[in-house]
């Protein structure tokens, strides 16, 4: 099996340069969204963990359960139906915090990543499949 036979199954989609970049408007708009909840996530995780006397564990009451808990909860599965409706287009995340994701595409007879991160208004780079951002080339 080639490094091509195991990322291009029959149901593995491809993207042009053009499909990619009409989605980056709103792909720049679900990372803001999904920075701003994990962000929330990590403070009452932090907080929790201050307040704890058993070694930074996370004690929440069943009986009752505060504010927190409930936000946390939401957040938690805000950021897991935003990441489900990303990866079902086809899109590869990589980093929620920077907003990194690879669009799988055919450059030259094989499997390449388009690769844009959020701020970037297009996508210019791409790279081998094993290589990830640090083997970034412009397109």
């Amino acid at each position: 099996m080639t490094s091509e036979d195991k990322f291009n199954p029959p149901e593995y989609r491809l993207f042009s340069i053009e499909e990619a970049n009409k989605l980056l408007p709103e792909l720049e708009i679900d990372f803001v969204k999904l920075r701003n909840l994990n962000r929330e996530v990590s403070i009452i995780v932090e907080e929790k963990k201050k307040l704890s006397k058993d070694n930074g564990k996370i004690h929440l009451s069943p009986e009752k359960p505060p504010a927190e808990l409930e936000i946390l909860t939401n957040n938690l599965e805000t950021i897991s139906k935003m990441v489900d409706k990303i990866q079902d287009l086809g899109i590869i995340i990589k980093d929620i915090d920077t907003g990194l994701v690879d669009f799988p595409h055919r450059r030259n007879d094989r499997i390449v990543y388009l690769c844009w991160q959020s701020g970037e208004k297009e996508i210019n780079f791409w790279h081998e499949i094993e290589a990830g951002k640090a083997g970034r080339k412009p397109l």
